[in-house]
């Protein structure tokens, strides 16, 4: 993983043709990418269904990229070592999503895995993660409801990441 700057590329491969998706995970990988995105929905936390571990890993199996796994599920603690053992190299999670923060982000990082916090456009859940900013980065607060895509923003979710940025900058 590239150290310098805090901003990173991370294309999601839900964007890809799956029909030619090694093809494209090297097209990125060429163009600069950083990371690769995985978004994984369980069809319960948000009401969509992506991919899971098996495709995670042969992925892993085809690239060195750093691997950048996104897990929008229920209890996302149930999957934590699975997705490491897969190749994941930074296993985020929703904050609404697991029933003991502190809990599943202590379990990623016992896998040797980086962690990361998410956090819908709730005022509540975006203090929550927040909060965690000391033990945790990166830090993602959403822009748009986790049911939708496409592009989102508003005054209120802007005011909440410019929050967490501050509360960033003040614990350093």
């Amino acid at each position: 993983m590239k150290e310098s700057g805090i901003n990173r590329l991370s294309p999601s491969i839900l964007a890809a043709d799956f029909n030619i998706l090694g093809e494209q995970i090297e097209a990125v990988s060429k163009a600069g990418a950083d990371f690769l995105h995985f978004d994984v929905m369980d069809g319960l936390f948000v009401p969509s269904i992506s991919f899971g571990i098996p495709v995670l890993a042969s992925i892993r199996k085809k690239t060195d990229m750093f691997l950048d796994v996104h897990l929008m599920i229920k209890e996302p603690i149930r999957y934590v070592k699975t997705f490491a053992e897969a190749g994941a190299d930074l296993i985020t999670v929703h904050y609404e999503a697991c029933e003991n923060v502190a809990e599943t982000l202590a379990a990623i990082r016992k896998t040797g895995k980086k962690a990361g916090i998410t956090a819908s456009t709730s005022a509540s859940a975006a203090s929550g993660a927040t909060r965690m900013v000391q033990s945790t980065l990166p830090v993602h607060i959403g822009s748009r409801p986790l049911s939708l895509s496409g592009p989102a923003g508003s005054a209120a979710h802007l005011r909440q990441q410019l929050r967490c940025k501050a509360q960033i900058r003040r614990r350093g």
